[in-house]
Formats: structure tokens, sequence, C-alpha cells
């Protein structure tokens, strides 16, 4: 949802800009948050990946090797 707020923001303070309403820190702080929360749901997304591919591993689905990219044991 934050990252959905912050696209939002971001074009918002881009449209202000635009039509010269807004400022260009404005459309900067809201262009780094956006890159805030991009960064924060991609970081979210690989440690949902690394926790399902450690419980995987820790219930003998998979093999480390193939966890750590080496192909299948």
């Amino acid at each position: 949802m934050r990252l959905e707020s912050a696209q939002v923001a971001m074009e918002s303070a881009q449209n202000r800009y635009d039509h010269g309403v807004g400022t260009m820190i404005e459309l900067l702080t809201a262009q780094s948050a956006l890159a805030d929360a991009s960064q924060q749901w991609m970081q979210s997304l690989a440690q949902r990946e690394a926790g399902r591919l450690e419980l995987l591993a820790a219930s003998g689905v998979l093999g480390h090797a193939v966890i750590m990219g080496r192909g299948v044991e």
C-alpha cells in the first residue's frame, strides 16, 4: 500500500510542478519517497522468497545446492 501511495503522491507533485503550482523541492521529495518505497517493496519480496526457500530446505523439499543455484543434487 505504501508504494501505491508514494506513486500517487509523486504523480500529484509532478502534475503540480508541471502546472506551476508546485515546487522542485516538493517534486524531488515525492520522487525520493517513491524510490524509498520501491526499494522497501523489493526488499520485502526478496526476504519473502528467502524465507520460502529456507522453509523448503528445512522441510527437505529442496537441497542446499538447489537453493544456492548449483543445480539439483
